[in-house]
């Protein structure tokens, strides 16, 4: 380690180190803009050779013959031009100039000031070019605290105002550290046109401080060359091409996370970072297992998704992926095959078992569950995973509830639901077939045998049915599909050779429609009360029926049922303005459907007869018989949540099975400064990365039987398709910028006003999340708060100011003055609240 003095401190650093790190890491704050923990000196990068694709060791920038902004060309008039913020000045015993701290290397015996005199006048300078070309008339605004920024007191032009960054800007942050010198010049509009017409980024270069950051990020921590900057009497910044998707961007979003502008803005800012994880309702880490497959690590990707859950073959089947309606992805072309890629790793790693967490120890608690669906299933693994003897009870000869017996076979083959379920089984979860609660076993039973905990996940088994005029009797859906995973008879006999009518809009109605055409219907219509865009089934469902020859009729609501068909009214409106189930009809329009059989699938309802009269405290309600109707991934998150519960309950501590952050997984690389990131293997770097399609499986054309139908990716679809991903998540690998120091806010209790002295000032009132929600200006400051402490129950910081406030007299005085002027309408209320 190297020793040296930092303002008479002590410091030591690294052989190699910057002062400017050196400093930070010893709670020194040096201002700085250009720099940024992750990214190379903005020296260094102008040194060294370009990075680019085909350079991934490259690590240095170089100017570009020309960038574009937006369809505007700038040419590179090649000329020596300093790069840099020059904001981290500091002396250094021996130089008679100021030096860079970002610049020089550490010594032995070195001695720094940063806080001198000189330093401040020379920052100051510094930051007034940096302002000159950047807009700032709100930094040095009286009103600036709580402004919207939409209405200016002072008139200043809009495109001279700061931007939807204010407030959280780190050049505004900066700028209140170092102070803004009275001789800036005002800033002169560039009138540089806004590139909002891209997929997820927003560019303004009107708002760029030339700090290269972004264009670093880029080549140092991407690996690409999308950005680049020029020399024109100024550094300017832009894209290589006059679209990012031509100049090979891959949207990954570093470039706004590092800006210290508003110069560039993501899109979707006020939605989560990783938006496919945010809509997981487990919450499963997609971008971390994509990024195993990519590198053909396909236990690894396994391991990530067994965190969340045990059945990720299931759900690399029947998962509705939510995940891939909010992939950033479909911005740019098409979302990725999430679900998809989650099939293929677990059929890569066949031999892959799931193994207990670090510190794993049992406990002399017992839990029972009712119920072996995915809720029931998914408690009872998170519950063994926590240390908990758990013995799940199932009605059916087989465990998986609904999934084994209600999801057709061509959707989900009892093989792959079975490997999920022996790995829960290798666990030590013990699974009793055939036990019916209220016929085998009771309530009373399961405490009487020791169980602590029990948790009733019984599921919605019983068809829904409609009291309609007429002599037709018609099936139950669900009914229809168990008596098919039963393996019985009847279901073929009932709709073999005949004209089938399906009456419902969901998942299981398209399942049972789909079910009677494999079974040999002669003809299979459905008839639902949605509209074609409103139907609850999912569309990938939907197009499928329709490949295999089901007509489906929208918009029609039955009346009456016979032994030869059904007629139906046509349904305006499901729901009402409050989106409450309220049908509405139009009884001039009818329709007739012929048909031998109908079967109605209008949704499940749970069987409440086995369901305990009075449940104590020890009784846990999950999946459907409390969440109806839930996808299987919805229930398995509700099993999660219900296993929580009960942890707490028998505990008495609160835990969380969210996933580990895996910002040092092992298979990326580290966040060294100016190190990439991320080294995906691309197999078509010919192809512009916007340009990627979606992999798309092979569907079985051939439609008999229940074989399933779609098919897994090759290991070739897979990679494709695992390339495509913009990984969203790298921006949370970040180091986190380290901002100016300011006024730590004090708490609003009786202890913290003690300090505050009795004079006059100005005061803010926080909440929790300090954010102001008053501003007040007294006499005496001491008084004001300890009066706001005893009437005001919201706030809990506080920060003061002491300045010296008018009389009454003066306020008096400048009210007629301001009336006079015009200046003040109505009788100077606005002035009296001011004050």
């Amino acid at each position: 380690m190297i020793s040296l003095k930092i303002n008479q401190q002590s410091v030591s650093a690294e052989p190699g180190a910057s002062i400017l790190k050196a400093a930070l890491s010893a709670g020194i704050y040096i201002p700085h803009l250009c720099s940024h923990p992750d990214l190379l000196p903005i020296a260094d990068c102008a040194r060294l050779p370009p990075a680019c694709r085909q350079d991934r060791d490259g690590q240095g920038l170089r100017i570009a013959d020309w960038i574009y902004q937006g369809t505007t060309q700038i040419k590179n008039q090649p000329q020596k031009m300093e790069l840099g913020c020059k904001l981290c000045l500091v002396e250094v015993s021996g130089k008679p100039e100021l030096q860079k701290a970002c610049e020089l290397t550490v010594s032995e015996g070195l001695e720094i000031l940063t806080e001198t005199e000189r330093i401040k006048q020379a920052r100051q300078q510094n930051l007034a070019k940096i302002l000159a070309e950047h807009p700032h008339s709100c930094l040095t605004c009286a009103q600036s605290q709580g402004c919207s920024l939409t209405q200016c007191s002072s008139n200043v032009p809009v495109n001279e105002r700061c931007c939807k960054k204010f407030g959280k800007c780190e050049v505004q942050k900066i700028s209140q550290y170092i102070g803004i010198s009275p001789s800036t010049p005002r800033y002169v509009p560039k009138s540089i046109a806004i590139i909002d017409t891209e997929p997820l980024i927003r560019r303004d270069y009107n708002l760029c401080v030339s700090c290269l950051r972004c264009v670093r990020a880029c080549a140092n921590l991407r690996g690409d060359d999308s950005l680049g900057y020029i020399t024109d009497n100024k550094v300017s910044v832009g894209s290589k091409s006059q679209t990012l998707k031509e100049s090979n961007c891959h949207f990954c979003g570093l470039c706004v996370a590092v800006c210290p502008t508003g110069a560039l803005l993501n899109k979707d800012e006020d939605k989560d970072t990783v938006p496919c994880r945010a809509a997981c309702p487990i919450n499963m880490d997609v971008p971390s297992y994509i990024s195993a497959i990519n590198k053909n690590d396909y236990k690894k990707a396994v391991d990530i998704i067994h965190e969340r859950t045990v059945f990720g073959s299931v759900l690399g089947r029947v998962c509705f992926h939510p995940c891939e309606s909010n992939c950033r992805r479909k911005e740019v072309n098409e979302p990725i095959s999430i679900c998809g890629l989650k099939r293929y790793a677990t059929e890569q790693a066949e031999i892959a078992t799931l193994t207990r967490p670090v510190g794993f120890a049992r406990n002399d608690s017992k839990v029972a569950i009712v119920g072996s669906g995915p809720a029931g299933l998914s408690a009872a693994h998170h519950l063994n995973q926590n240390g908990y003897s758990v013995t799940v009870f199932e009605s059916e000869p087989e465990a998986g509830g609904m999934m084994r017996y209600a999801i057709p076979e061509y959707r989900l083959p009892t093989t792959v639901l079975q490997k999920d379920i022996k790995r829960l089984l290798e666990l030590g979860v013990t699974i009793k077939t055939n036990q019916r609660l209220g016929r085998d076993f009771s309530i009373d039973s399961l405490r009487k045998d020791g169980f602590k905990a029990i948790i009733i996940a019984i599921g919605a088994q019983l068809p829904k049915m409609l009291k309609l005029s007429g002599n037709g009797k018609p099936l139950g859906g669900i009914d229809f599909l168990k008596l098919i995973r039963h393996n019985s008879p009847e279901p073929k006999s009932q709709v073999s050779g005949r004209r089938v009518l399906v009456i419902g809009g969901g998942n299981v109605a398209i399942d049972v429609a789909i079910s009677a055409k494999r079974l040999g219907a002669k003809e299979v219509q459905l008839a639902c009360l949605e509209s074609a865009d409103t139907m609850p089934a999912h569309i990938w469902e939907i197009e499928q029926a329709k490949r295999e020859g089901i007509s489906i009729n929208c918009s029609w609501g039955p009346t009456m049922l016979s032994d030869k068909g059904a007629e139906f009214t046509q349904c305006t409106s499901v729901f009402d303005d409050k989106k409450c189930f309220s049908p509405k009809f139009n009884q001039s329009v009818t329709k007739t459907i012929p048909a031998d059989v109908m079967i109605l699938a209008i949704g499940q309802a749970v069987d409440k007869s086995i369901l305990p009269a009075d449940a104590g405290k020890d009784i846990f309600f999950a999946g459907e018989v409390v969440h109806n109707p839930s996808s299987v991934v919805e229930s398995i998150a509700d099993g999660i949540k219900t296993a929580e519960s009960v942890v707490e309950y028998l505990s008495g501590t609160a835990i969380t099975t969210n996933p580990p952050e895996r910002l040092a997984s092992s298979s990326r690389a580290g966040t060294q400064s100016g190190k990439i990131l991320f080294n995906y293997t691309h197999t078509n770097k010919a192809t512009v990365f916007g340009n990627l399609t979606r992999s798309k499986a092979h569907i079985s054309e051939i439609i008999t039987g229940f074989a399933e139908m779609e098919k897994c990716y090759s290991q070739q679809q897979a990679n494709d398709e695992s390339i495509r991903c913009l990984q969203c998540d790298i921006r949370l690998r970040l180091t986190p910028i380290i901002l100016p120091p300011g006024k730590e806010a004090l708490k609003f209790t009786a202890a913290g006003i003690a300090s505050v002295p009795t004079v006059s000032g100005v005061y803010q009132l926080l909440d929790k999340d300090k954010k102001i929600i008053i501003i007040k200006g007294v006499l005496n400051l001491n008084q004001g708060l300890t009066e706001a402490l005893a009437s005001n129950k919201t706030s809990a910081y506080f920060e003061y100011e002491q300045e010296q406030m008018y009389t009454k007299r003066e306020s008096e005085l400048i009210q007629q003055f301001l009336q006079k002027e015009g200046k003040l309408p109505g009788g100077g209320d606005e002035l009296d609240e001011l004050y």
